[in-house]
Order: structure tokens, then C-alpha cells, then sequence
């Protein structure tokens, strides 16, 4: 009887280890399925940044030469013989809204085709981003796109401004959606979803991206690209037609189970496996508890300077610019003092959520004090700072309007430029930001710089 009952045992036990070893295999098909989804999506939109963003680029600099090229002996004198020269340009290159010749005076003169532009004659460029690609093509002598900017009429556009003659300027005016959109001869791919990013702001998002984002966010995959002047970040998510592909998930669940009869051998080395695994997370968690902050999540002092220090010898190689933000969470003492040091805790929670909605996913930030943090921007202009800051106290000014929290939430900061051509130190960066933040501080009533 106890024989019997120790052979039914191990029965049980087989039944058991091969469903264990039947149930590891699916698992681990799966996860090969989704490395491959992940894979292809890298791919995708490597591919598309790469063919939309090159084509566009050598699409709109033979557009700049064509027209220098067309009045390279003649100033344009007529409406009438501009729309006759630049006709073939509308039509080769449906993507146009129009092609505006600019006067000496930053008024438009002539455009093309007439309809539905010819109420723009005679206005003047009033708009920010198309009159500082104005000035920077002046400066550079060279075709210059502007940032993105709204119209009522357009949506999401751009303006490349192509210096001519004594001042003068031809403006290429073109929408994001008539270039990133699907059906665009730039685009390549339609089996991804894409959002266009120009310095964070979205100028495009394919129809279902919002709806679809949420399911497919473990997929989600992101490419950059230069566009003349402008940087260009893209990420893109997979459709259905990606998602079902599965061919690799029941190549290799077939193929395990023809080696499921090595079953003690197999799961040997899955055992073996898992705890080679579990002991790289752990060394993993160990590693990324030495340089993360434990109160915010953030990276901690040890971990910025590690990371910045090589970040800035990689720009100062690239030839890279780089931007560091130092911020500091005001009136901490007296939330500490008067509320408690719990509500002082929440107050740099707050702050640090307040960061990281400000600043790309790509940014280095750091909790490196008590109330201090430091973020790190690459390949950053000095011009993005007023745009950063803006959104930095508009995200602040949201967070106070809630009212969850019995103090005003209020942070200074500065910011300091690395220039890869005279390169310094992080500390030194710092020392400049922290220097920068300190006049900010200054200026704001009733908030002591200590």
C-alpha cells in the first residue's frame, strides 16, 4: 500500500512538472512573441523617421535652389509672372500650402497659387516663429525652418525662410499633417501610429494614436531625425496588422514541445536560469538603489554625477550642446517647520512629479539635496529655456490650482549652457546653474535665497 501510494505520488509530481515545464514554455514563447513585436517596432520606426524626415529635408532644399535658381537674374516684379514661374513648384509638390515672396520691408508681396492665399498680400510677418526663421536665415545666409506654430486656417504649420536678395526672403509654407500624415509621399510605413515631436511639442498625432496608445504603450518606440535645422523625435506605436503576427510565439512553442520528454534536463536549466535571473535582479535593484533617491524616485546626487559627467564627454565629442537646469524647492524650512516634515516630504514628491512632467522622458534628472535638483538636457539649445520655464509654472500653477495640499508649491531656477567648443566640468555647470538660480531667487518676494 505504501508502495503504491509513493508511485502515485510520483505520478503527481510528473504530472505536475511537466505542466510546470508546458506552462514555463508558453511563457517564454510569449515573451519571444513580444521581443519580436518590440524588435520590429524599433525597426519601423527607424525606417520611417529616417525615409520621411531625409525625403522631406532634400524635398524642401531642391524647392530653396529651385526658386534662387528661377530668379537668379530677375527680382520678381508681377503677381501674375510670379504665379506663372512657381506654378510648376505647387504642382510638383501637392504638400504646399503656399510659396510667398517677402519684401525688403517683412511685408509679402507676392504669393502662390493665388487662392486661397491672396488675402496674405501685403501683410506683414507678425507671427514669432516664421519671423525668427527670418532673422536666423538672414544671419545664416542659408535656408532656415521655423519651430512649429498655430493658425486658425491650418492648424499645426511650418515656414522655411530662404534668403534671396538685399534682404528679401521666399517662405515655403507647409502643415505638419500634409507631411506626417498618412498618405504623405514621405511617409513609408502604415502599419504604425506615429506622434511627431518638435522640442517636445507634438505637431502630429495619427488619428488613432490616443486610442490605441493605451493597449500598445509596452510597444511604444521612439526614433529621432535632423529636419534642415529643427530636431525631430518620433514615436510610434504598432497597429493590428503588427500585433498579429505571431509566428515566431507557435514556432517556438512547437518546437519546445518536441523536447518536452527531456523533461528532469530541461527543467534543470530553466531552474538554473531562473535563479541566474533572480540574482541579476537583485544585483540590478542593489545597483539602482545606490544612485536612485528613495523619497522621490529620482536619481540622487551619486547617480547624476555619474551619468552627467559621461553625458558631457559624449556632447563635448559629438560637438553636442547641452543645457542644466538647477532648481530648488522654496520655502521647504517653513513647510517643515509649520506643517511637519511629512507635508515637507509630499512637498518634494510634488515637486519632483512637477519635473518630470515639465522635462523629456530623455532628460537626467536628479534630486541632488535636500531642495535641490538638476536636470540635465542634451543636444538642447539656449533658446528652449524660456519654453521649459514656461511650461515649468504652468505645470506648477496647475498643481497649486487642484489645492490638495495645505502650502503653495513654488520652485527657482536657473540654468546654465555647455558649450561643446569651450567644454567645462559638471561641477563647474552646476556652479554656474546654482549661481543663475540664486539671482532668480532673489527677485522673488518674501522667499529667502538660503
Amino acid at each position: 500500500m505504501q508502495t503504491l501510494r509513493l508511485k502515485n505520488n510520483k505520478w503527481i509530481f510528473l504530472i505536475v512538472l511537466f505542466a510546470l515545464m508546458f506552462g514555463l514554455l508558453f511563457i517564454y514563447a510569449y515573451r519571444e512573441h513580444k521581443k519580436e513585436i518590440k524588435s520590429v517596432m524599433q525597426t519601423a520606426a527607424t525606417e520611417e523617421a529616417f525615409y520621411m524626415l531625409k525625403n522631406l529635408n532634400d524635398r524642401l532644399i531642391f524647392i530653396a535652389k529651385d526658386l534662387l535658381d528661377i530668379y537668379e537674374n530677375s527680382l520678381p516684379a508681377r503677381q501674375s509672372e510670379y504665379l506663372r514661374k512657381t506654378k510648376h513648384l505647387i504642382e510638383a509638390n501637392p504638400f504646399l500650402q503656399s510659396i510667398n515672396y517677402i519684401g525688403t520691408d517683412q511685408r509679402i508681396k507676392f504669393v502662390s497659387p493665388l487662392e486661397p492665399n491672396k488675402s496674405a498680400i501685403g501683410l506683414k510677418i507678425e507671427i514669432e516663429a516664421p519671423r525668427e526663421a527670418m532673422e536666423m536665415a538672414a544671419l545664416t545666409q542659408k535656408p532656415y525652418l521655423s519651430a512649429p506654430f498655430e493658425t486658425v486656417q491650418a492648424g499645426t504649420s511650418y515656414s522655411m525662410m530662404v534668403p534671396y536678395f538685399n534682404g528679401t526672403f521666399f517662405e515655403v509654407v507647409f502643415k505638419a499633417e500634409d507631411v506626417f500624415g498618412r498618405g504623405s509621399s514621405f511617409r513609408r510605413r502604415d502599419d504604425i501610429l506615429i506622434e511627431v515631436l518638435d522640442n517636445s511639442i507634438s505637431v502630429f498625432k495619427s488619428p488613432e494614436y490616443d486610442n490605441k496608445q493605451p493597449q500598445t504603450a509596452e510597444y511604444r518606440t521612439n526614433a529621432e531625425g535632423v529636419l534642415l535645422n529643427r530636431l525631430i523625435h518620433l514615436n510610434a506605436i504598432p497597429t493590428e496588422s503588427i500585433l498579429k503576427k505571431s509566428a515566431k510565439f507557435w514556432r517556438t512553442l512547437t518546437v519546445g514541445s518536441l523536447f518536452i520528454s527531456f523533461a528532469l534536463l530541461i527543467t534543470i536549466i530553466i531552474m538554473q536560469t531562473l535563479n541566474t535571473s533572480r540574482l541579476r535582479k537583485m544585483e540590478g535593484k542593489l545597483r539602482a538603489m545606490s544612485i536612485t533617491d528613495e523619497l522621490t524616485g529620482l536619481l540622487n546626487r551619486r547617480g547624476f554625477f555619474t551619468i552627467a559627467q559621461h553625458q558631457l564627454k559624449t556632447a563635448h565629442r559629438a560637438k553636442n550642446s547641452v543645457l542644466l537646469f538647477f532648481a530648488d524647492l522654496d520655502n521647504l524650512k517653513k513647510i517643515n517647520d509649520t506643517l511637519g516634515h511629512e507635508e515637507g516630504d509630499l512637498a518634494l514628491i510634488d515637486a519632483a512629479n512637477i519635473l518630470r512632467e515639465t522635462f523629456r522622458e530623455s532628460d537626467i534628472i536628479a534630486r541632488i539635496g535636500g531642495d535641490e535638483f538638476s536636470i540635465l538636457l542634451l543636444n538642447a539649445f539656449e533658446s528652449a529655456e524660456g519654453v521649459i520655464e514656461t511650461r515649468l509654472q504652468d505645470n506648477i500653477n496647475a498643481h497649486n490650482t487642484k489645492g490638495k495640499r495645505n502650502f503653495k508649491l513654488s520652485i527657482s531656477m536657473g540654468v546654465a549652457y555647455f558649450d561643446p567648443e569651450n567644454p567645462c566640468s559638471i561641477d563647474e555647470l552646476l556652479t554656474q546653474a546654482d549661481a543663475s538660480m540664486y539671482k532668480r531667487k532673489q527677485r522673488k518676494t518674501g522667499i529667502s535665497a538660503a
